[in-house]
This record gives structure tokens, C-alpha cells and sequence, in this order.
């Protein structure tokens, strides 16, 4: 079971496992990584996963897709509290072919994970992201 604070560690650890180099990570495999990683159970009261599609940053000008994990814990009133985010960031140059999309799948919106990444896989933008060589990825956590 994974403690709050091994979270993070642990998706690095699991990428480098399957033969990834986190900072230049290969899609699919990243994704297959990252699906394992979010069906274990943790230490947590709630959590949420989700899969951002075609995102811009204004601050690299590249487009993103993004992996997030978040995990919460119940504050005094019961009320769940995200307390750390889990990410696994790929990187793409901005090109005529990179789809834009600006799609956001949340785990909460079907009726269970594997609905959900059925979906996310379904997603013609996320195929072809797939089949991209991204410029540079990030594995990173933090405490919200």
C-alpha cells in the first residue's frame, strides 16, 4: 500500500522498473506504467486520476499531456482535502500535426477505472499522442 509521501517515489521507481528514463519517457509505456500506478491502493481517504489532452503552457509554449494521481485526506469536518498530486508530464513541440484539443478525463466521470481508461485509450487525440516522440517528459509530486 502506498504511503503519502512514497507516492511519487514509487511511479518513478515503477518507470524506471519498465525501462523508462522519466525525463524522456516513451508514451505507451509511460501510460501502461502510470495505469498500474494509479489501481494501487494508498494510504488515502479519496483520490482522483485524471488524463489531460493537448494542453498548452504558456510558460514553455509546448503542448502537454498530462497523467495526474491525487490523493486527499478528510480535514476536521469530514470534507476530503486533496493533499498530494502525482504527475507524469509529456512534452510536444508545437506543430501543425499535434492535435489541441484541451480535453480533460476525470476518473470520476465513469463507472470505474477501467471505464476510464478505456476511455482516455479510446480518445482519437491520445492515439495520436501515443504515436508521437514527445521533447521531454516530467515525473513530479507535490504536496498541494
Amino acid at each position: 500500500m502506498l504511503g503519502l509521501n512514497d507516492a511519487g517515489p514509487a511511479l518513478e521507481e515503477a518507470l524506471k522498473a519498465a525501462g523508462l528514463d522519466p525525463d524522456r519517457l516513451e508514451p505507451a509505456g509511460a501510460w501502461r506504467v502510470f495505469k498500474e500506478f494509479a489501481r494501487q491502493q494508498a494510504l488515502c481517504d479519496g483520490e482522483a486520476v485524471y488524463v489531460h489532452i493537448g494542453m498548452p503552457d504558456p510558460a514553455d509554449a509546448l503542448i502537454h499531456v498530462t497523467f495526474v494521481r491525487e490523493l486527499a485526506i478528510s480535514d476536521a469536518d469530514g470534507e476530503l482535502e486533496a493533499v498530494r498530486e502525482i504527475v507524469c508530464d509529456l512534452e510536444y513541440q508545437p506543430t501543425p500535426t499535434v492535435p489541441r484539443a484541451r480535453v480533460e478525463l476525470a476518473d470520476a466521470d465513469f463507472t470505474d477505472f477501467d471505464a476510464f481508461a478505456a476511455a482516455v485509450e479510446r480518445h482519437p487525440d491520445f492515439q495520436t499522442f501515443l504515436r508521437m516522440r514527445p521533447v521531454g517528459s516530467l515525473v513530479s509530486w507535490n504536496e498541494m
